[in-house]
């Protein structure tokens, strides 16, 4: 019956001969395929199934075979400032309030060449909630002040709601 499905279907499509002799299409390409024999098969013993798990892996043989997707490894960024006004770095932070359930957000932006305990920020604000455009308002403010900053000036943020808002990322 698989000669003649082979003779009947030698390159075109195997469904309709494989439907018309009621035959699964796996048992025909498995039927097409040469048989292969191991040397287990013939009597040959050559080691335990232990001791090719162990030889294997020192030949680097026993890597996925499936094609894996690859990410690229993470650089943490690294700001250096030698100077002042090269590197700001804004943040916001809670603030407890007068009375329970009630908070400031205290937006400030640090100059990270003078950081430190002596350090003082080169602007800051208090509001009443966290919003992107207080943000962008507070960032554009700044930059006014010190117009020399924006041409040489690279602005560090973490990755809140308000620091990546489409404003102030603009």
């Amino acid at each position: 019956m698989m000669g003649l499905a082979t003779s009947l279907a030698p390159t075109g499509s195997v469904d309709p001969v494989c439907r018309a002799l009621g035959i699964p299409r796996a048992s025909f390409y498995r039927h097409r395929r040469p048989e292969t024999t191991t040397e287990l098969d013939e009597g040959i013993y050559l080691a335990s199934e232990h001791t090719f798990y162990r030889v294997l892996p020192a030949q680097g043989e026993t890597t996925e075979r499936r094609n894996q997707l690859t990410h690229p490894t993470y650089h943490k960024p690294k700001l250096l400032a030698v100077r002042p006004n090269q590197v700001w770095s804004w943040d916001i932070t809670k603030l407890l309030g007068p009375t329970r359930w009630i908070y400031f957000c205290l937006y400030v932006i640090i100059d990270i060449f003078s950081r430190g305990p002596k350090g003082t920020p080169v602007s800051w604000m208090v509001a009443h909630q966290e919003l992107a455009t207080l943000a962008e308002r507070l960032i554009a403010d700044t930059l006014a002040k010190d117009g020399n900053a924006a041409k040489q000036l690279t602005i560090h943020m973490d990755r809140g709601s308000a620091m990546t808002s489409e404003p102030v990322a603009l």
